[in-house]
Parts: C-alpha cells; sequence; structure tokens
C-alpha cells in the first residue's frame, strides 16, 4: 500500500535527529514521525478490511427490554383458573414475539404479545408459593428479558349442610335420612372426602361425599332431643367444616284391636280374645302387656236354656197363669 504524504506534513513534523555517515554526509532518520504514519495506515487497512454489516452495526444495535409478570386473582385457591399477564417495555418500538411462563422448569402457559402486554391461564393443583418467570423471547429489534413474581395458592374454605329428611321429629327405634352439602367458593373442584355423623360421642355413620353430597341413614334408640353434627374430613383442596342439625325422637303412637270368636258367649264357659297393637311402618314392633277391662262390657252372656218336658195330659208346658181368652170366642149364654 502507498501512502501520499500531503505538502502540509513537511511543515508540521516532529523535530528529526542528526547523524553523520561515515562519508561525511548528514542523514535525518524521521523516526517519531514514521511511526504515526504506520499507526494511521493500519487503522484504516482494518475499517477497509470489515464488512459493511459490522461497519453498521452500531445504527441497528437491539434495544434492551424489561418484563413484569402479575396474577389475578391473588391469592388463589387451589384448582382455581388464575390468569398470569406480562407487560414487555422498551425505550424503541412497541416489543412483539412471546411470553413463556415457567414454573420450576414447568411450563404453564405461552402468551403472544399484542401491544407490548399478553396473558394466559393455568390452576395450581396444590397449596404453596410459586415462583413464576415470564419469559420474553425477544424480536429483530428487542433483546430478551425475564420477569418473576410469587403467586401464593391456599386451600379454600367449605360449608357443610345437614338437611332432615321428613322432618326433625321422629319415632324411636324410626330410620331416619340425613343429607349433608359440602360447597366450595365457585372455580373451585368439587369438594371430596368423608363427613363423619356425631351425636354426643356416639357415631352416627361416615360416608363418603360424590360431588359434594351424600346422605347416612341412622336411628335413635330412646326419646329426647338429639344434636347431630357433620364433620367435613377436607382434602388437599379444600379446608374441612362442620355442619349440626337437631333432631327429637318421641314414642310412636300405637293402634290397639281386640277380635274374639264372636259376639255372645256361654256363662263359665272359656273364651279366648285376640290383640294386636300395631305402630307406624320402620318403627320397632310393640312389646309389653295388655290389661283388659269391663266396664262397659260389648259381650253378653246368658244362661243354657233347659229342655223342656212334655206329658199327655199336658199338651203345653206348665205356665205360672192361665192361658189368656182369644178375643174371637164367644162368650157362653146364660140359663
Amino acid at each position: 500500500m502507498r501512502l501520499n504524504r500531503p505538502p502540509q506534513a513537511a511543515k508540521n513534523s516532529a523535530p528529526t535527529a542528526e547523524t553523520t555517515s561515515p562519508r561525511g554526509h548528514q542523514v535525518r532518520t524521521g523516526l517519531f514521525r514514521v511511526v504515526s504514519v504506520t499507526a494511521v495506515a493500519t487503522a484504516t487497512c482494518a475499517l477497509w478490511a470489515l464488512p459493511a454489516s459490522a461497519a453498521t452495526a452500531s445504527a441497528h444495535a437491539k434495544h434492551p427490554s424489561t418484563t413484569s409478570v402479575s396474577f389475578s386473582p391473588t391469592p388463589a385457591w387451589v384448582g382455581q383458573r388464575v390468569r398470569l399477564s406480562a407487560k414487555v417495555k422498551s425505550s424503541g418500538r412497541i416489543p412483539t414475539g412471546t411470553v413463556t411462563f415457567k414454573w420450576a422448569g414447568r411450563t404453564l402457559c405461552v402468551g403472544h404479545l399484542r401491544r407490548g402486554t399478553t396473558s394466559c391461564s393455568t390452576s395450581f393443583g396444590a397449596a404453596g408459593s410459586y415462583l413464576v418467570q415470564g419469559l420474553y423471547s425477544g424480536d429483530a429489534t428487542h433483546l430478551r428479558s425475564v420477569g418473576t413474581a410469587r403467586e401464593a395458592v391456599r386451600r379454600s374454605p367449605t360449608t357443610t349442610t345437614i338437611t332432615n329428611v321428613g322432618g326433625g321429629i321422629i319415632a324411636v327405634g324410626q330410620s331416619h335420612t340425613f343429607d349433608v352439602t359440602v360447597t366450595a367458593p365457585a372455580g373451585t373442584p368439587a369438594p371430596t372426602g368423608t363427613v363423619t355423623f356425631r351425636s354426643g360421642a356416639r357415631t352416627l355413620c361416615v360416608v363418603r361425599l360424590s360431588r359434594g353430597t351424600a346422605s347416612c341413614v341412622t336411628s335413635f334408640g330412646a326419646a329426647g332431643s338429639y344434636l347431630v353434627k357433620g364433620f367435613y374430613s377436607g382434602n388437599a383442596a379444600h379446608l374441612g367444616s362442620v355442619g349440626t342439625t337437631g333432631v327429637v325422637a318421641g314414642r310412636s303412637p300405637t293402634t290397639t284391636a281386640i277380635t274374639g270368636a264372636g259376639a255372645i258367649i256361654t256363662v263359665g264357659k272359656s273364651y279366648i280374645f285376640h290383640v294386636t297393637v300395631t305402630s307406624p311402618a320402620g318403627t320397632p314392633a310393640a312389646t309389653g302387656t295388655t290389661v283388659s277391662t269391663t266396664t262397659r262390657p260389648r259381650i253378653r252372656a246368658t244362661r243354657p236354656t233347659p229342655a223342656r218336658r212334655l206329658t199327655a195330659s199336658s199338651p203345653w208346658p206348665r205356665r205360672t197363669s192361665p192361658p189368656r181368652p182369644s178375643p174371637h170366642r164367644r162368650p157362653p149364654r146364660a140359663r
């Protein structure tokens, strides 16, 4: 490569050192100026050797970006749908691309940016604290970025309701049904698990929920008022709860019926009465004793009639009084 030295170089050149040659000639080395010109030439050659894209890289550099992540609702219940939102900002144009939401390396959902924002939904299957990352993919004019946020997930509360089927008054020993319903906040799964029914220290029954409902069939062996409680056990998604109801057990009414061989009996003859005591359906058979009474007898007892004796002189039975004359018989004539 040939360098053309400008005319002003002689005037502005640095002082040179002079040496005497063996023949007596003076030589100007120009050492300092040669070094300066060499450095300039090297830099110029380096610029000519770079490609055009690298030479203009500073004009087309990508802008940095920042990503922020948010949740709705927060905190959330286990199993509830949660909306994950991300906003990407930059000093350049509006960022485009995608944001991938991850937790512990697991992809929760992916959202596409629109005017710098995006959102998608997911749910969490257990209670706890979740650190969620929003990874912005970047685009032709923006660099990648990552935003993080922490979401709290809790077990949802429940409400246990017990209903008396057929009313709150029952007969002693009669089978009775209690219906139980366990509800949870909207958007959460139906409660599962068991409900234990107790009255005092006595366990009436243990039932398993199906779609949040179950039934318990039991009975009470003595008359009185009973407070019945239903204890819901809860599960990984729901908290436990207790429902209460009251029931009154009373002695059931009965009907007594007496039957016999007939309405007329003979004095001194053995006679059998049959008695039947009935109670309402579903109650145990009546037990105990019956007491008879004769204050208002409904059965007539008569003496047996003796056999009649007939003779030739007495064509009819003997009477205590003479027979009455017939009204159609003529009276005898007077003499």
